[in-house]
Formats: structure tokens, sequence, C-alpha cells
């Protein structure tokens, strides 16, 4: 708290700028009155939000018992219990719906083990995050323990609510999107990358879902990189636009059903035996 008053009024006097005077601030995750929220690092312009690393709000949530920061110790703490994982899975609810995760009790598809092999997985995706929250995510903690020979990613819906409340540029999510991609490279330059491009769930609007055709078509856009592959989970998940089937989906369309948790998996496993 001291160093924030401290960098607050640097920047008021013009040393620093906006974007480096808020740290996050932990807020006890025993807690569950406490609604202090946590200071979050904004770009005055919005085309920056989801390239730039932003931890989540600090109040307390009743669907998991924690705060944002809370999840994060329980993620930095998973990752030295398990850092023997060969596979390592990082986003939102459709990569966390892949199950290895915090939630022991969460088994995996039933196919896993024949689609994807043996290889100790460790899923640290969390339902609602963004490219920004990703990105703080592993610049606090969740790279230093680990050494994955696969690291599977899937985030940038949830980046389109700002496309519409705030004028982030679709674009600008695509930038994000390969942000997480770029910083996943740097910490682990030997581990292939997978990537679930985005869906979107529940019942999304037109303009939704035009927005996630365009994100499609920036993300086609990107030539070839070594080391990366791109999966496009669309026909065995989601109707033409790209929002998740009925018959795969569950919670009122916000997760996915374990027929949507084998297709998933099917896709990936199909994709990676393509692109060794």
């Amino acid at each position: 708290m001291i160093r924030t008053v401290f960098l607050l009024l640097l920047w008021i006097a013009g040393v620093l700028p906006a974007a480096e005077v808020l740290e996050p601030e932990e807020v006890p995750s025993t807690a569950p009155n406490d609604s202090t929220t946590i200071a979050k690092r904004r770009p005055a312009d919005p085309e920056l939000w989801p390239v730039t690393p932003t931890a989540g709000f600090g109040g307390w949530s009743k669907a998991t018992g924690s705060t944002w920061l809370g999840i994060q110790a329980k993620l930095e703490a998973a990752a030295a219990a398990r850092s023997s994982a060969e596979i390592l899975v990082l986003g939102d609810a459709i990569p966390a719906a892949l199950g290895h995760g915090l939630d022991t009790g969460a088994a995996p598809p039933a196919t896993w083990n024949s689609q994807m092999g043996t290889k100790r997985a460790l899923n640290l995706a969390q339902p609602g995050e963004t490219t920004e929250q990703v990105l703080w995510r592993l610049e606090h903690g969740l790279a230093k323990q680990l050494a994955p020979q696969v690291v599977v990613v899937g985030v940038g819906a949830n980046n389109l609510v700002a496309v519409e409340r705030h004028g982030v540029p679709v674009t600008a999510v695509a930038k994000g999107i390969k942000a997480v991609i770029d910083a996943v490279r740097s910490r682990w330059p030997k581990a292939r990358v997978v990537v679930i491009e985005p869906l979107l769930m529940g019942r999304p609007t037109a303009v939704q879902r035009a927005h996630l055709a365009t994100l499609h078509a920036a993300i086609a856009a990107w030539p070839p990189t070594s080391g990366v592959t791109m999966v496009d989970p669309r026909k065995d998940l989601a109707d033409e636009a790209g929002v998740i089937r009925t018959d795969r989906s569950g919670y009122g369309g916000l997760r996915l059903n374990d027929a949507g948790r084998e297709a998933l998996v099917a896709a990936l496993a199909a994709t990676m035996k393509e692109q060794p």
C-alpha cells in the first residue's frame, strides 16, 4: 500500500506515466465479505488493453471461493507441486474444461489418455480470463517452475465484451492472442504451442457473432509460425458462426458438457497428429 501511494505521488508529479502507477493489491481469499478491488493498470488507449498485462478485480467470488489474486496464489502453488507437467493448459473456460486443473475432483475427458497420451498435464486455465489477464499471470510466477513440452492456449473470446463496451478494436484482440502466444514461446522456447481459436458461449448477439468472424479472419491472416499449431474447433463444437452448439454445452450454454469436452480433446489430438 505504501509503495502504491508513493508511486501515485510520483505520477501526479509527472515522474511516472499513468500505466506504471498502480500495482494490484492482494485481497485475503478467506474474507468473503471483502469487496475491495484490485487497482487495474489500463492504458488510456483501449487498443492497448488486450496486450497490456492486467490483473483482474479482487472482490471475493462465490463461484471460486477466492479472489482473483487468491486464485493466482493457488495456480502458483499448483505449478510448484506439479512442476514435472509435460502438458500445460492456459486460458479461459474452453481449455479449462479439459480437466487436470485446481479441482482435482474434476476428471479430464474419458478419452484424454487414448487421444493425448499419458503425459502429465497441468491445467491453469480459468473461466472468464482475457488475454491481458493471462499475460499478467505469466509475468507473475507461473513460468518459474515449469518446463512443459506442450502448451495449450485458448483465450480471446472474453475480450470481445470490451469491443462493444469500450471500443476495443477486434484487431487489437487478435494482437492480444498473439501476445500470449509470444509470451509462451519466450518463456518456453522449446515447447510446442497449440492454440485453440476463440468460440462464443451462451446466447451471443448478431453483433458479437460478427466480431468473432472478424477475429477469426484476423487470425487466419497470420503467417505460419514454427512450433505453433492453430486448432479451429468450430466443426466439432460450434455452429457456422462459432457459437458452441447446445448439444456440446451445459449450464445455460456457458460450459462444455461431456460431449463438448470429448469433441475438444478429439480436435486437439487430430490437429496435433497432423502437424507434429
